[in-house]
């Protein structure tokens, strides 16, 4: 084990980025709600709303304001400090964007599969699996990126299928449009695997950060890894398909609307 002294400039780093990238991700679940909503008004156009929500917004904000707090007050990596701010992530991120998640279902209607739709599905589950992950517990393995790349590319996702949108008001024609409704499948799909693949790995003892591929000699690890691998091609393409049909409908779609002089 490392010494203190030694161990410091780690600690640092550790004291430096982890707290507030935790704030960034309350930032993060706040936009991919309001995204959610803006997908489903595209869905179902006007939509119920819960009045208590108002509530679970407000738990949102008092909880980054918390755990801003915590590094003001007390040693951000001090393990009481820790524990009540993941207790805060469980409770004042977590819950509100379930109960947002709860709100969108019961107003969705069936029978129209359009890209609203199919990214706002894929972007739900892929953040449920996510944060479930997190909920579940883990060790210091393959789970906690499973975990934090769900709650991360549930966003990202969001925002490709958001984008397929945005772009049909700027310009008049969007090239590649047969690739371009699938790409939040190809994407979203690809990224549920990865996410899965690490999982399934984490809870056998795959260790994250390590060097070496001993943990592999475990079939069940290595078959968990080739999934991972798959769904790593299948979320490139999907990122490719969306780059490049958006660049080329930004270079050769046509504005929509020309700007007075």
């Amino acid at each position: 084990m490392l010494n203190r002294e030694h161990a410091e400039p780690f600690i640092f780093y550790e004291r430096l980025f982890w707290t507030p990238g935790h704030i960034q991700q309350i930032l993060n679940g706040s936009l991919l709600i309001i995204v959610w909503y803006t997908l489903l008004r595209i869905h179902v156009g006007e939509f119920r709303t819960w009045g208590f929500l108002r509530y679970a917004n407000a738990l949102l904000f008092l909880s980054a304001v918390f755990i801003s707090a915590i590094q003001f007050f007390n040693d951000p990596v001090d393990k009481t400090s820790v524990v009540a701010a993941e207790i805060t992530y469980a409770f004042g991120l977590g819950l509100p964007v379930f109960l947002h998640i709860a709100n969108i279902i019961r107003n969705l209607k069936r029978g129209n599969f359009g890209v609203a739709y199919i990214a706002l599905i894929l972007s739900m589950v892929i953040y449920t699996f996510g944060i479930a992950i997190a909920y579940g517990g883990f060790a210091n393995d393959l789970r906690v990126p499973a975990h934090y790349h769900g709650a991360v590319t549930s966003l990202t996702l969001a925002l490709m299928g958001l984008s397929y949108y945005l772009i049909r008001d700027i310009r008049i024609r969007v090239y590649g449009e047969r690739f371009a409704r699938f790409q939040p499948v190809i994407y979203g799909a690809g990224m549920f695997l990865f996410i899965l693949g690490l999982f399934i790995s984490g809870a056998f003892g795959a260790p994250r950060k390590t060097y070496g591929v001993a943990f592999t000699s475990d079939p069940v690890v290595l078959a968990s890894l080739t999934i991972m691998g798959i769904g790593t091609i299948l979320a490139v393409i999907g990122g490719i398909i969306f780059v490049t049909y958006i660049t080329v409908t930004l270079l050769k779609g046509g504005k929509r609307y020309e700007l007075s002089s």
